[in-house]
């Protein structure tokens, strides 16, 4: 009975014994690891000899029955090994998809420009390589002294509270006094008085890991990781985020330097365009309408922010050329001879010279270059008919024809906006785009657009366009 309860009591302490060191043997570093399995090893090596030696003559089953606490120490460190090499191949293929999000982040950040598309791709990766449950991106507004949510998945959404700004001054301090890029936040009493900290406290969130983003020894934001349960964070995981963190800020920072070029750019063709309104007074503003007009149809006909934005700068720039052009013929009251008429086309070659430099962060050229091209293919300045024209071309034509209708030329006076529209539906197919055309129409009357207005609040036109290029507008006006 003694030896029964013996072998028992050696079963249940190895079985535990094993459990225990199958959970940790993850944990554990890559340099113990190898003396672990030494020592397995060297037992079951003991084991093995030692049943040889004295039980060779013996029957297995009756060494099973007999002698359990030599033999299953033996089975159940094999099943040990097997549980080990099934950790292997896991992490291995944790390593695996932990390169392939460092590869995928690498590439965003020499392709993509559009900050906000860098982020929802990266921090999905980042998630389900991470055993954490929610996850966000905050980044400094230039010359602020908050983080702004950029981005989150994850748990983040799902939190009643408002995070949607943070102190920056406190979080870096705290980076700052831990001399570490990536720190634990729950551990540190630095971190205990941040209202970060205490504000996910109140919905149970004690598990939080913040990784700082930085460009040029600069900071420009912070990743922040968290979770509702206890979990561990290895050194191997650490690695890993700090390198997600390193190409993170790459692409963040291209990013934000093409935005920096492009609204240099703008501001430069901007002044261009004011240039063009004092030497023309009859289309003072025209341009102006013509960009937010074209910004409203294109989200009215769905399309996405790249595009909106894209056909806006096109809209504001569209006659940029007429810059070139001599002021007695932009400002002839009569009608212009085909010379005079000649001239005046010249203004897309002149506008593709002015806007060139540009076009490779604005990708406006087809639009100032095209905008006069007919749907029939009458137009200028090469006659491209049907849908051969740019699309946003024939966006932005149709939004420079309603304006220059309902606005007052040197020649004619405006027209209301009901003429107006039934030019358009006549010269559907003709001069427009007719399907086009159709919902250009149905726009302006489903908004009852008063004469020389085109419905859109200031908030709505930021939206449209962020508020880079707004900003810029109003600095002009």
């Amino acid at each position: 009975m003694l030896d029964v309860l013996t072998h028992l009591i050696t079963i249940i302490l190895v079985l535990t014994g094993v459990g225990y060191i199958s959970y940790y043997y993850r944990r554990i570093s890559n340099e113990i690891r190898p003396i672990l399995i030494a020592i397995l090893f060297g037992y079951a090596l003991t084991n093995i000899f030692e049943l040889f030696l004295f039980y060779t003559e013996q029957p297995i089953y009756h060494l099973l029955i007999s002698y359990p606490n030599s033999v299953m120490p033996m089975l159940l460190i094999g099943g040990l090994l097997l549980s080990i090499q099934s950790s292997e191949r896991e992490q291995l293929e944790i390593e695996q998809q932990r390169l392939m999000v460092l590869h995928n982040i690498g590439n965003r950040a020499n392709n993509s420009l559009d900050i906000k598309e860098i982020a929802r791709n990266t921090l999905s990766e980042l998630l389900e390589a991470t055993s954490f449950s929610g996850i966000a991106l905050y980044l400094s507004p230039r010359n602020k002294d908050y983080l702004e949510l950029t981005w989150s998945e994850g748990l983040f959404k799902e939190l009643d509270i408002d995070l949607s700004i943070i102190d920056a001054k406190k979080v870096y301090f705290t980076f700052s006094m831990l001399n570490s890029e990536i720190i634990e936040m729950n551990d540190s009493e630095y971190c205990r008085e941040l209202p970060l900290c205490n504000k996910l406290k109140q919905v149970g969130i004690t598990n939080v890991l913040a990784a700082e983003l930085s460009s040029n020894q600069n900071s420009i934001g912070i990743l922040l990781f968290i979770a509702n349960n206890d979990i561990a964070i290895s050194d191997e995981q650490k690695r890993f985020i700090g390198g997600a963190c390193h190409w993170l800020s790459t692409a963040i920072s291209n990013a934000k330097s093409i935005d920096d070029l492009r609204t240099a750019y703008f501001k430069i063709t901007l002044s261009f365009s004011k240039a063009i309104e004092t030497k023309d007074p009859y289309t003072r503003g025209h341009s102006d309408s013509v960009a937010v007009l074209s910004c409203e149809f294109s989200s009215y006909l769905g399309l996405n922010k790249q595009q909106i934005e894209k056909v806006y700068v096109g809209g504001r720039l569209h006659d940029i050329g007429k810059i070139g052009i001599p002021k007695s013929i932009l400002n002839k009251p009569e009608s212009l001879t085909e010379e005079e008429y000649a001239v005046i086309k010249e203004h897309v070659h002149k506008g593709l010279e002015i806007v060139q430099p540009i076009n490779r962060y604005m990708n406006v050229a087809d639009i100032v270059v095209y905008h006069h091209e007919r749907y029939d293919g009458s137009g200028y300045p090469i006659g491209l008919s049907g849908e051969n024209i740019p699309f946003l071309a024939r966006i932005v034509s149709i939004a420079d024809a309603f304006d220059a209708m309902t606005s007052n030329r040197a020649y004619r006076q405006a027209m209301s906006t009901e003429q107006a529209l039934e030019n358009i539906k006549k010269n559907k197919g003709s001069q427009f785009d007719p399907l086009l055309a159709d919902h250009f129409i149905s726009m302006i009357e489903k908004k009852k657009v008063h004469e020389h207005g085109v419905g859109i609040t200031a908030d709505e036109l930021a939206a449209l366009i962020g508020e880079t290029f707004l900003n810029v507008e109003e600095a002009a006006g």
